[in-house]
């Protein structure tokens, strides 16, 4: 899993629905974290230093197959992080078509 800055994490997520346009999913999914994460570079493990870092948040895209991608966002960068990814998100999915469901009928009397 690659950790990207948030201007590329855009650009790869567009691409990821791009891709999974005809048929599959892109799931997304956000983690809050105060921890160092193992694969930053210069982080040191200790307890005290976890504590005084700013809650952070730790966003993956995957298309459950091959393809997946990561970006850590501070929490002032929240906001403006979350209004790119619901318009990024609704402007990739604007085009579905609702399922029409038949409904069975109770044929026991």
């Amino acid at each position: 899993m690659r950790v990207l800055d948030q201007e590329t994490f855009f650009s790869e997520l567009s691409k990821l629905y791009d891709q999974r346009k005809g048929s599959g999913s892109v799931w997304v999914s956000a983690k809050r974290t105060v921890k160092p994460i193992k694969w930053e570079k210069g982080v040191t493990k200790s307890k005290a230093e976890s504590k005084k870092r700013d809650p952070r948040c730790l966003v993956r895209a995957t298309d459950g197959k091959k393809k997946k991608i990561s970006c850590i966002v501070s929490a002032k960068d929240e906001a403006r992080f979350q209004d790119r990814l619901f318009s990024t998100v609704r402007v990739h999915t604007e085009g579905m078509v609702k399922r029409t469901r038949t409904r069975k009928k109770n044929t026991a009397s």
